[in-house]
């Protein structure tokens, strides 16, 4: 899985019964700030079927997942424009994680030491109301 080796993996383990897809999300934005640390912001309309019973008391149609890369060695960026649907290929070793979103005009790749779940939340996102 893609988060097999990241740091707070058991966020996925217990609250979505070690299942997150991150396919078709929606990228929103990234920030890369510090000492070499980039945060990705990603959304997602593809609810797991296991949920954690706090969110059942919220309104959502979709979650918020923010990742944060930690030590980036490599950080390409070549386009402009965010805010688009895409499937990110994340790839995971114990020593290294890649990372790379492709779009048509927008391409980002970073290779990182470290990948932390950082965030996983329940979202209303008024752009899928009816």
């Amino acid at each position: 899985m893609w988060f097999d080796h990241a740091i707070f993996k058991e966020k996925i383990k217990f609250m979505f019964n070690n299942e997150l897809s991150m396919e078709h999300v929606g990228f929103e934005q990234f920030l890369y700030y510090d000492t070499s640390r980039l945060k990705i912001f990603f959304c997602s309309k593809n609810i797991p079927n296991v949920i954690p019973e706090k969110w059942r008391r919220k309104k959502f149609n979709c979650f918020m997942i923010t990742l944060t890369c930690i030590d980036v060695s490599v950080l390409e960026i070549n386009g402009g424009g965010v805010a688009f649907e895409c499937t990110p290929i994340i790839e995971s070793t114990k020593e290294k994680t890649e990372i790379t979103i492709k779009n048509d005009g927008f391409y980002l790749h970073c290779s990182t030491r470290t990948m932390v779940i950082e965030d996983i939340t329940p979202h209303w996102d008024v752009r899928w109301t009816k």
